[in-house]
């Protein structure tokens, strides 16, 4: 295309809206085709978000750590923050609220990180690609629920690392009967990516993560996508996941992390 043409508004316009379209394709691709796993962004940076300093966040988590309950093996362990800084101090929270959920039994080590490779991405989980190397986890900063993602991306790591695959069909079985379930499949969006095994479990691993841990901050997450009514597909409200986070726990038992 000459370059003169490319001044014209209207060849702008479209080849801004071509711009977009490879971008949401190539998200799509990352989330549902490839070996990473892709949280798809949802709601962009937060307005006005929990403000905390840095020495906050490491009193905080130093107050977590300090009133853990009682455990073997704490995942915290084998997460690796890479992050420094007030969000690297988030990152590691989302670690220590793991504990405060449940204990670990064996998991291999995965590293954390505030660097997505798509930036539509809030989240993104890339598997090891060699023996005795870590996976990685990544979690956008700016984002309003970086608890939760943190959570979900955490998640990919365990179902791919130590849970079954009938572990997570089960778990997917029980989701099959939920309001959010039935949402999801009106919306007709991303259906591959929504119902798929591993998605479900990471979704509904980080909901466990917030309820157990029980803390404000994750809690507050949570409630703000149930309250949005573009988002609460993607989670449960506290009827709708009774029964799954009963399942989230069977298998959980099974592996002696309950």
């Amino acid at each position: 295309m000459p370059p003169e043409a490319r001044q014209h508004p209207q060849v702008q316009a479209d080849l801004a809206q071509a711009q977009d379209v490879v971008a949401k394709v190539a998200a799509k691709t990352d989330g549902e085709n490839s070996s990473i796993k892709a949280s798809h962004s949802k709601h962009g940076s937060d307005p006005s978000p929990n403000i905390k300093s840095f020495e906050q966040r490491q009193a905080e988590n130093r107050d977590l750590l300090i009133n853990r309950p009682g455990r073997s093996s704490p995942l915290s362990d084998k997460i690796s923050t890479i992050t420094k800084g007030v969000f690297g101090q988030v990152l590691r929270k989302v670690a220590l609220l793991c504990d405060h959920a449940h204990d670990d039994g064996k998991a291999p080590p995965v590293e954390v990180n505030d660097t997505v490779q798509n930036t539509l991405n809030d989240g993104e989980y890339r598997p090891s690609t060699a023996l005795g190397k870590p996976g990685l986890a990544s979690v956008k900063p700016g984002i309003f629920d970086p608890l939760m993602t943190g959570a979900h991306e955490l998640g990919h790591h365990i179902a791919q690392n130590v849970l079954s695959p009938d572990a997570l069909l089960r778990i997917r079985d029980v989701a099959r009967d939920t309001l959010a379930w039935d949402r999801i499949i009106k919306r007709n969006k991303s259906l591959k990516y929504f119902t798929d095994p591993e998605e479900v479990f990471c979704r509904a691993y980080s909901q466990f993560v917030a309820l157990r841990s029980g803390d404000p901050e994750m809690l507050a997450e949570l409630d703000k996508t149930l309250k949005d009514p573009l988002l609460n597909p993607t989670q449960w409200d506290a009827f709708d996941f009774a029964r799954l986070q009963k399942a989230l726990e069977q298998e959980l038992k099974k592996i002696g992390w309950l």
